[in-house]
């Protein structure tokens, strides 16, 4: 039986998803004028870019832990300490040979994850930017997502060091995506972070906000 907060999250997943297609049209629109106009260059892969922008979701964590920048970052920037800080229930696996290997671009991961009612699914993703002890970035080139981008950024602190995640994502299947992401995913990738949060500050406070 359909709950009430369950159909008012599908209709508002609906009602975002038609403001948005709506929007897209217009947009499409506007820039038809404007590619048939010749004193006008726009690129069209920008374009595209853009236009996917607009259909992504964005989420930004911080947390603050008394370490050093460099310990944070050994631990961190290892393939081999994802599982510790990953739910159990999501079943994730290292199955490439980056368990031990120092992150540098072009640095491929694959592993195996439950993301939603306990399917397994292969996910992998690519290191594209490493700068060591400030920032990496991973984005996926297989997996569950249409796009996932996930930028991780270490900054020295008076109390230790602030780490800051910002993940743009977006969920495959046009308008059913669009829905799931309101009903499900949104709370699952918080969901993810709040586990990683606890365990993170268990791991180097002994303590966590349960």
């Amino acid at each position: 039986m359909i709950t009430n907060k369950i159909l008012k999250s599908l209709i508002i997943g609906l009602i975002r998803s038609v403001l948005n297609y709506l929007l897209v049209l217009e947009i499409n629109k506007f820039l038809i004028l404007m590619f048939n106009n010749k004193h006008i260059i726009i690129n069209k892969k920008s374009y595209s870019s853009f236009l996917k922008s607009i259909l992504m979701k964005t989420y930004i964590r911080s947390i603050e832990i008394p370490v050093k920048l460099e310990e944070a970052w050994n631990f961190f920037s290892s393939p081999s300490n994802l599982q510790r800080i990953t739910p159990k229930h999501m079943g994730f696996e290292i199955i490439s040979d980056a368990h031990n290997e120092k992150m540098y671009p072009g640095m491929i991961i694959t592993y195996k994850v439950k993301p939603l009612l306990g399917i397994p699914l292969t996910w992998v993703t690519e290191i594209t930017q490493v700068m060591e002890h400030f920032y990496f970035i991973d984005n996926q080139k297989a997996g569950p997502y249409k796009f996932w981008h996930h930028q991780h950024f270490f900054r020295k602190t008076d109390k230790g060091v602030e780490m800051t995640d910002i993940v743009n994502y977006a969920a495959p299947y046009g308008v059913i995506g669009r829905i799931m992401e309101s009903i499900i995913i949104e709370k699952k990738v918080k969901e993810i972070f709040d586990y990683r949060e606890n365990v993170i500050l268990e791991l180097f406070t002994g303590k966590s906000k349960k």
